[in-house]
């Protein structure tokens, strides 16, 4: 960065690869629903509703897997799968369906993409300041056909067009080209989303989904209130981070096990809540009771409070492979031999899914845009009715406030301002 240069208060990247490989023979076609320029809303909420409760089970399946910092975008793979899920037949369209919460009576790649035009912003029509963009594309073997209906539902409700790429004899060239549209969509926020070894002889397919989010706080934190103090990892361990302060009319609610903040990004369409345990090794005990159900129930309590907030700076990137978890909520067949993806081709061999890569990076600090009488708040002398210190780990979820759709979901166990290794 630049000397000078101001960095975004709130920004969420996620990519996800879904690669798919060559098996045994496949069965007859499918039959894949024409796309919709638009669905009713009654439609499009079954969409969100389906996709929060991927985020908390998928959330949960994760872990086991993942105890410190953690990211993931449930929107960025639940718009990816349901690309898969158009193209699956038989059982395999029905475990994708259950794993993901997929509703039945909705057509589902239409959905998600009236969805997608309801939540999207595109480039260089920034709305109120914040930005987000949904990128999908897909990369298939050389002489590998692709029927139409499935090219047809991908470009017209993904915007997810179609390239072709040689796996067996320009592998590298392959990884290369697929790397760099990844690096453009996130704003080189993800320099590499596959690796060598991720793309062999039987690679067939490859579908890669990005989300980008740029957002500013709609009440700024001033960087002359930003002081390095104690982050509590344990009880007993702390680690000295930067920490953000303001003061300012916020929704708070106070529940048995944690306080929830939620802080909304200028014009409204973006919100970031943080749900802080009560106790500073209380995290645990609230991710256990976590589900669509617990947020609905958590946005019926906030009011608009006097909050005197204090929070992390930090930075939150998340590689991850996420075949096991997603076999864990039941999605197995997809994987294996007997995978049915005859909606993708009619060629004589069939497709099975070899591996799902997302990445996701979240970065939240100040604001660099000072606010006429922002710093004005943070008063001398006042006794303040809440004060919500985040000094210790906490859940953090990003969400499209007008669907309620969950954007991002993760947690921060140990606050880091510099990218973090990705594992």
């Amino acid at each position: 960065m630049r000397v000078g240069q101001v960095a975004p208060l709130c920004m969420a990247i996620s990519v996800v690869g879904f690669l798919v490989h060559q098996t045994a023979q496949l069965g007859s076609r499918p039959q894949v629903p024409p796309a919709k320029d638009e669905l009713p809303m009654a439609e499009v909420k079954e969409i969100v509703k389906a996709n929060n409760q991927f985020a908390f089970r998928l959330y949960s399946a994760l872990l086991r897997e993942e105890p410190g910092n953690l990211s993931v975008s449930p929107f960025s793979l639940t718009a990816g799968l349901s690309l898969l899920h158009a193209g699956a037949k038989g059982e395999t369209r029905k475990e994708i369906a259950a794993a993901l919460s997929l509703p039945t009576e909705v057509e589902v790649v239409p959905g998600f993409g009236a969805l997608r035009n309801r939540i999207a912003v595109p480039a260089g029509k920034s709305k109120e300041g914040h930005r987000l963009h949904l990128a999908n594309r897909l990369w298939v073997q050389e002489g590998l056909s692709v029927r139409d209906s499935f090219a047809r539902i991908s470009k017209q409700c993904s915007q997810a067009d179609v390239g072709r790429a040689d796996f067996n004899d320009a592998c590298r060239q392959a990884l290369a080209d697929i790397n760099t549209w990844v690096r453009e969509k996130t704003e080189e926020k993800v320099p590499q989303l596959l690796s060598a070894d991720s793309i062999s002889s039987d690679t067939r397919l490859i579908l890669v989904n990005a989300v980008f989010l740029k957002a500013p706080w709609e009440e700024p934190f001033s960087r002359k209130f930003t002081r390095p103090d104690k982050f509590y990892v344990t009880a007993k361990k702390s680690v000295m981070s930067s920490m953000m302060a303001q003061v300012s009319e916020l929704p708070f609610a106070r529940t048995k096990e944690a306080d929830l903040l939620e802080l909304p990004c200028r014009g409204g369409e973006v919100s970031f809540l943080v749900v802080l345990p009560r106790e500073r090794e209380g995290l645990a005990r609230v991710e256990q009771g976590l589900s669509a159900t617990t947020l609905e129930d958590w946005d019926k309590q906030f009011e608009q409070t006097e909050v005197a907030v204090t929070l992390p700076r930090f930075r939150v990137s998340s590689k991850l492979e996420l075949s096991s978890a997603l076999s864990r909520l039941g999605m197995r067949l997809p994987f294996t031999e007997a995978a049915d993806f005859s909606g993708i081709s009619p060629d004589a061999k069939t497709l099975a899914l070899s591996e799902v890569t997302h990445a996701a990076d979240i970065t939240v600090n100040e604001d660099g845009i000072e606010a006429a009488g922002a710093t004005a708040v943070i008063a001398i002398g006042r006794s303040f009715p809440v004060v919500f210190r985040a000094d210790h780990p906490f859940l953090f979820v990003l969400r499209h406030k007008p669907t309620g759709t969950i954007l991002f979901i993760g947690r921060v166990t140990e606050p880091q301002e510099k990218p973090e290794g990705r594992g």
